[in-house]
């Protein structure tokens, strides 16, 4: 019971004053209903869209029509207020920046996971890290343009390198309004680089099957990262920009968000 009273406190400050609490007797390892619930899912349905940017970097090349199954991703990059009620369960590993003073506030998103670290979280919560094709997607959906927002970047809009935008480093998931994507999604660019599922390869987009591709089959090393972050320069939180990190590596800009399949997926 005490556990649980901790979990409502952590939950309260992570989802700005939400009071109504119910703890999951079903939810996976016995994550509270709170986080398993969807209601903060934005749905995105199956469709067809050229992945990749003939102007971009030399991974980002060839485009290519890729196939994308209906489903589901958070509308903002995992808190740290969510992620440490998987640590107060026993079943997520603590963050190094838990305790920092900007980087570990409730609302901010949490950073320092490993790849590891975040695929457990989202299988706590009944999801899972999205596919690089999914995350682009989603990203980009409906205007597929090359900001998750329509136009061009603009000051304000994103939390990129440098203070001009308010913060330093991490700002509270959702603080920037005219950022959201066509499809809703918050900080899709800037604020923290999010682990993808993936293997990355700079040349998979020379082999990839049209139709739900998942990455290299055996690994390279290195897991991709999307959506650049509050170090970057805005070229890197575009739409299509790829990057890459090991995936046992822990860093103060690279966090995740979960997406799990939709109704009907197939």
């Amino acid at each position: 019971m005490a556990a649980r009273v901790i979990w409502a406190v952590v939950l309260l400050l992570a989802t700005g004053g939400c009071t109504s609490f119910k703890f999951a007797s079903g939810g996976k390892d016995g994550a509270p209903d709170e986080l398993v619930d969807e209601k903060d899912m934005v749905q995105l349905p199956a469709g067809k869209f050229l992945m990749g940017f003939s102007q971009g970097e030399p991974d980002e090349f060839p485009v290519h029509e890729i196939q994308v199954k209906a489903l589901k991703v958070d509308r903002t990059e995992v808190t740290n207020g969510h992620y440490r009620a998987c640590v107060e369960a026993g079943v997520c590993r603590k963050s190094p920046y838990a305790d920092d003073k900007v980087l570990g506030r409730p609302r901010h998103p949490v950073v320092g996971v490993t790849w590891g670290d975040a695929s457990k979280y989202c299988q706590w919560i009944e999801r899972r890290l999205p596919t690089e094709a999914e995350w682009e997607y989603a990203a980009r959906y409906p205007e597929f343009s090359v900001f998750p927002w329509e136009g061009r970047f603009r000051p304000m809009v994103a939390n990129v390198e440098g203070a001009a935008d308010g913060y330093d480093k991490t700002a509270p998931v959702a603080s920037f309004a005219d950022g959201k994507s066509g499809a809703g999604l918050m900080d899709m660019g800037g604020n923290v680089a999010e682990w993808c599922a993936d293997w990355y390869d700079a040349v998979y987009y020379q082999q990839s099957p049209g139709e739900n591709p998942a990455g290299p089959q055996l690994s390279t090393g290195k897991r991709v990262i999307r959506g650049g972050s509050w170090a970057d320069v805005s070229y890197r939180v575009r739409t299509t920009a790829r990057d890459a990190m090991e995936p046992q590596l822990q860093r103060d800009s690279v966090g995740f968000r979960c997406a799990k399949d939709a109704p009907g997926a197939g």
